[in-house]
């Protein structure tokens, strides 16, 4: 088991936390740490476990939203505590790391920038979030570092009003980099947001469960949710609408079609100055294959293995030979299946049994949720 330390917040505004106390046990603790997205935890604990003459503090701040949890050298905010059955003393708190906070902003402004996807994922995070210009809409809990050359193409970018968590994470996805979060300290709860582009360690870190390092397999194939070509429409009426087409020689059943309303890019726009502009035909066509390719990369087909890492393997170690982000391969015997993967994403739990690593590699299916979301964008 990990010791979790626990901030109450002081007072009721402001970003002023100090520490309730540290939990010390409990009946688990499940955290999805993720590269092109914010990372989620959920911890279980009993009551009965738990002294409430010493640890009421600790128990109260616990019960409260927004209260924070320091786990693994990253703060997380809690935003969801459930007890169903007091009888068993049994309570579930959940939540996200603070990079998640991101989901309460918008794109405040007309943004249209040609720029490499890294820089626009700072501009967003930095303008928005980090360092606004309007001060209450700061999150003073995030800092945020410039980016190194991560991409080597710049892209003609248009956003308006957008959530800038949703506009990140597609940007990370689509072009293949992440953000890294972490704890700037131990005691002053503020978390730390690099953009970065994991290694390609293909060539030499491989998972298979005849090397011993991964103790079981699952298997993830589907298409049901890909497209491959898109036509991609933006200002304009009926047979007037402006519009590009994605990879329109596909034919057959190579062929899957969507359809990308880009209404709300506008050819009359703003540049980074805040300047009034107006885009020439081919700037404006270049916005609208730019958000086509992200659409096309948000419903890929999906195939990958999953599974548990032995922790008792010595032969990769997570965190020092490999990290999130970080290209790796895969190989199963089974599946008939070798393939190079990114590994976006850890499954870590602790519970009675022990420590479990269960990784992610490239994209997961996506579920009914959202698949919704984002059909009603």
């Amino acid at each position: 088991m990990m010791d979790i330390e626990v901030f109450k917040r002081v007072g009721t505004t402001g970003f002023n936390f100090q520490t309730a106390g540290i939990l010390e046990s409990f009946k688990s603790l499940s955290v999805n740490w993720r590269f092109y997205t914010y990372s989620k935890f959920s911890l279980t604990i009993l009551l009965s476990n738990v002294n409430l003459t010493k640890q009421e503090e600790l128990v109260t701040t616990l019960l409260t939203p927004d209260s924070l949890l320091n786990i693994g050298e990253c703060y997380f905010y809690i935003d969801h505590v459930q007890c169903d059955d007091s009888t068993n003393g049994e309570l579930v708190i959940s939540g996200k790391s603070l990079r998640a906070k991101s989901l309460k902003r918008i794109i405040y402004r007309i943004y249209h920038q040609t720029k490499r996807p890294e820089l626009i994922v700072y501009d967003h995070l930095n303008n928005e979030v980090v360092n606004p210009s309007q001060a209450n809409r700061k999150i003073d809990y995030l800092a945020l570092t410039s980016p190194s050359t991560l991409t080597t193409d710049s892209i003609d970018y248009q956003n308006s009003y957008g959530i800038v968590s949703d506009e990140v994470d597609s940007l990370c996805q689509t072009y293949s980099f992440g953000i890294k979060e972490k704890a700037t300290s131990l005691s002053i709860p503020k978390n730390s947001l690099e953009i970065v582009k994991g290694n390609d360690l293909s060539d030499t870190v491989e998972f298979n469960v005849e090397f011993d390092n991964l103790m079981s397999e699952s298997f993830d194939a589907s298409n049901f949710d890909e497209s491959t070509m898109a036509w991609v429409f933006g200002e304009g009426e009926g047979t007037a609408r402006v519009n590009v087409k994605l990879n329109d020689t596909l034919s057959g059943l190579e062929r899957q079609e969507i359809y990308v309303d880009a209404r709300d890019i506008q050819k009359v726009t703003q540049d980074g100055n805040g300047k009034d502009i107006t885009l020439t035909e081919a700037q404006y066509k270049a916005a609208l294959t730019s958000r086509g390719i992200t659409k096309l990369a948000e419903q890929e087909a999906v195939l990958t293995l999953n599974g548990d890492i032995d922790l008792k393997s010595d032969l990769f170690i997570y965190g020092k030979d490999y990290q999130i982000g970080d290209r790796v391969r895969i190989t199963s015997k089974l599946f008939n299946l070798t393939k190079t993967a990114v590994l976006s994403g850890i499954d870590e739990t602790w519970d009675a049994s022990g420590q479990h690593l269960s990784p992610i590699w490239d994209k997961e299916s996506p579920t009914v949720f959202e698949i919704i979301k984002r059909r009603l964008k």
